[in-house]
């Protein structure tokens, strides 16, 4: 099963929606990307900072590249006595901050991600929480 532009698009709708919803005046920006990391579609709030467009697209593709949500990545890798630096990793667009969530289907096949920026680190993972629930439900 691969991302339709058609879903992904409804993806960032229900993105926008609840973060216009939850906390109008907080622009953010949002992507999807396929199963290689690629961007299929991207939105950024009127407001949001340039910043937020590389963040959005960088968290989704983060998810990707290691295979598991970007909050996870983070708590893996960067914490504690095994932290590291991003650079020792190799690739200057990873982004280990929440806000990276994965795309399975129903049988746990990675399909794509979904990232979020413009918000606190919890915020973001909330936002692209609600984009995975979106393709979650289709």
């Amino acid at each position: 099963m691969e991302i339709t532009l058609q879903t992904a698009q409804e993806i960032l709708k229900e993105m926008i929606k609840f973060a216009s919803e939850t906390k109008p005046g907080r622009p953010s920006s949002f992507a999807v990307v396929d199963r290689a990391g690629v961007l299929i579609a991207f939105i950024r709030m009127d407001g949001a900072s340039p910043l937020t467009t590389r963040m959005a697209i960088n968290k989704a593709y983060t998810a990707i590249d290691w295979g598991r949500d970007t909050k996870v990545v983070r708590e893996t890798f960067f914490t504690g006595e095994a932290k590291r630096d991003v650079a020792w990793f190799g690739d200057p667009r990873h982004a280990p901050i929440p806000g990276g969530v994965l795309l399975r289907t129903k049988d746990n096949s990675i399909v794509g991600a979904v990232g979020s920026s413009g918000r606190t680190a919890e915020e973001d993972e909330e936002l692209a929480q609600v984009g995975a629930k979106v393709w979650n439900g289709h």
